[in-house]
């Protein structure tokens, strides 16, 4: 999972052991079952707007496209939890 965050730019901050991870730009992994995970992104665009700076659209709109490139490729690659 990791690989595919940095191939998009992201790092991961921390590691919390609350039975998945917590990462940057409120992308949520989480296990599911034995070795199968479940990623879910709030969609930044979303957030932005409720700050109510349209200068943020921008940079949303970026975070946007490399979080969806991050979960599809996480859904195509599979990878195992660590």
């Amino acid at each position: 999972m990791k690989d595919e965050l940095k191939k998009q730019g992201f790092g991961v901050l921390a590691e919390i052991d609350v039975r998945g991870t917590m990462l940057p730009c409120n992308l949520i992994v989480q296990e599911r079952a034995a070795g199968r995970a479940e990623a879910a992104a709030t969609d930044p665009m979303v957030a932005m707007q409720a700050v109510g700076n349209p200068r943020l659209s921008d940079i949303a709109g970026q975070v946007q496209v490399k979080l969806k490139a991050v979960i599809a490729g996480l859904a195509a690659a599979k990878p195992a939890l660590p």
